[in-house]
């Protein structure tokens, strides 16, 4: 009987001969064969199969037989480029929905922006920076006192001219930001000097008013610089939210007083915990992902793709998704080393992320190395335990030697 044994694709035929032949059969039923020993295998083959073509006498007693592996390669090739497709699109998808808008430039925020006190009286000043780096300002109020935390002094008898408050960053001097102090008989201070309206939406109200020494002042003239619009009882309506912030101000025309408060239109630049989680998730699968399309085009260009290591390709990207998490923790605890920046710096997490995903049998035995310094082992006594696994092992998340991908 001829050919005594063929490998073939799902759709692929093959003619089988043997002269005496009176019939065909098929063990197990996978595929079909004509009476004339034609053999044609499944359309569709998601397990490779061996099945056994026998030829049979006018009797129904064989006479000899073949064996022909139906080969689910092809099936596999073709799911797993749709899959890698449809991942790599959901992947980058998601990278760029959660992507964190660019950090605003280093900045130096004081509030309240103008106030007016009367003489000897104390106020609080406070600072926000912006931006990497150390947040720590330092306070400087020439012709007057200010202590270190910023609590600023009026002097004892009313000054001709305002006095200025200036906050300077402790690790950039050239960042600083001043506010405006006037000393007169009557103060005026408004009723907060920052209001956090990043969290609100167009139409939204804030009422601000503005105190004397015996309460509320009426009377006001109320002007806004920055978005939205302010009325004449100083109510700040928040409308498109076009700049990181906006000043309200109250001025008194009868005696000059000046009071400013600031309203905050934009969160914050930091992506939140939660947010970058989910980012290094991402960035882990699809380094992952990335290594393993390329093992398997190289094994596929060689004509060595084994569909046996089908479900190794499909689970690659939530090995290196789960491992990339793993790391990260390490890497903002300071447990793994990583490179320069800060872990909370999106690009940093990403890269790292990213570089475990990709390479993660080369990141495991880093990690292992780690382990065996934090929890040293002691000898394994169990009878049952497997033998020791090489580098091209299941375990290791590599493909068999027989057929290593490319360097």
């Amino acid at each position: 009987m001829q050919p005594q044994s063929v490998t073939l694709l799902p759709r692929c035929r093959q003619q089988f001969t043997e002269l005496s032949a009176a019939s065909w059969a098929l063990s197990p039923g996978f595929g079909d064969i004509s009476t004339g020993g034609l053999y044609t295998a499944p359309a569709v083959v998601l397990l490779s199969r061996a099945v056994t073509v026998s030829a049979l006498d006018s009797a129904g007693h064989e006479i000899d037989n073949a064996t022909v592996i139906v080969s689910s390669a092809k099936t596999w090739m073709i799911l797993l480029g749709i899959f890698w497709t449809l991942l790599s699109l959901s992947l980058l998808g998601g990278l760029l929905a959660n992507w964190p808008s660019p950090t605003r430039p280093a900045s130096v925020t004081v509030y309240p922006p103008v106030v007016t006190l009367t003489s000897g009286e104390p106020l609080q000043f406070l600072s926000a920076a912006a931006g990497a780096g150390d947040t720590a300002v330092v306070w400087s109020a020439p012709n007057a006192e200010i202590t270190p935390s910023g609590v600023f002094s009026a002097p004892p008898s009313p000054a001709t001219g305002p006095f200025t408050v200036t906050a300077t960053r402790n690790s950039d001097h050239a960042q600083m930001a001043s506010a405006q102090v006037i000393v007169g008989k009557e103060q005026l201070i408004m009723n907060r000097s920052v209001v956090d309206a990043s969290a609100m939406k167009a139409g939204e109200k804030i009422p601000f008013q503005a105190f004397g020494a015996t309460g509320p002042v009426d009377g006001l003239n109320w002007y806004l610089s920055g978005p939205g619009e302010i009325a004449s009882n100083g109510a700040y309506t928040v409308q498109g939210k076009s700049a990181a912030q906006a000043v309200v101000t109250a001025i008194d025309a009868a005696t000059g007083r000046k009071a400013a408060a600031v309203v905050l239109l934009l969160p914050p630049d930091d992506p939140g915990d939660g947010r970058m989680l989910f980012l290094v998730l991402l960035m882990g699968a699809f380094g992952a992902m990335l290594g393993a399309a390329r093992s398997f085009a190289a094994f596929v260009g060689s004509r060595g793709f084994a569909p046996s290591w089908s479900l190794f390709y499909l689970f690659r990207p939530m090995f290196g998704a789960g491992l990339a998490l793993i790391v990260f923790f390490g890497y903002r605890i300071g447990a793994v080393s990583g490179p320069k920046g800060s872990p909370a710096d999106p690009f940093a997490a990403a890269f790292v992320a990213g570089m475990v995903g990709l390479f993660a049998d080369t990141v495991l035995q880093k990690l292992k190395e780690l382990i065996d310094t934090m929890f040293p082992s002691t000898q394994d006594a169990r009878p049952d335990k497997l033998p020791a696994q090489d580098a091209a092992s299941p375990r290791s998340g590599q493909p068999p030697k027989s057929n290593p991908p490319p360097a």
